[in-house]
């Protein structure tokens, strides 16, 4: 079985002709046996950016269950996660028109490699020139 993933901002339960067609994809996707996982607003909480009213951060990205604190703790079961991760990190390159100029995501790892916050998440900055080496 084929597997595809699609990540969209726009998703049931909005009526609008973005949503009717890829429920439509997903459907005959299904149908020719594709297993079709869809990404989307109503899987996330969300909070204003500050300073961006208008932009949303996602928090609590899947509702793990099971708490994943560093990179360290991270099993090969956890690879599917982290690939979502960096694909939605993509989407919002995409989303915010910085996918060509660039962006940096990092994952920090224990106190040497600057984790304050003991659960896995990754960091997206972008919309300026970022320098290197970082720190």
């Amino acid at each position: 079985m084929k597997k595809i993933l699609i990540i969209t901002d726009a998703w049931e339960p909005q009526v609008n002709g973005v949503v009717t067609t890829m429920t439509t994809v997903v459907k005959k996707l299904e149908e020719k046996n594709f297993k079709v996982e869809v990404i989307h607003p109503g899987m996330f909480h969300t909070f204003p950016l500050p300073n961006y009213a208008e932009i949303s951060v996602a928090w609590n990205f899947w509702d793990l269950k099971k708490k994943i604190e560093t990179l360290n703790d991270l099993n090969f079961e956890d690879t599917e996660l982290i690939g979502k991760m960096f694909q939605a990190a993509k989407n919002m390159a995409i989303k915010l028109g910085i996918d060509k100029s660039g962006y940096r995501t990092i994952f920090n790892c224990n106190e040497d490699g600057g984790q304050t916050v003991y659960h896995i998440h990754l960091h997206f900055i972008g919309g300026r020139s970022l320098g290197w080496p970082p720190g």
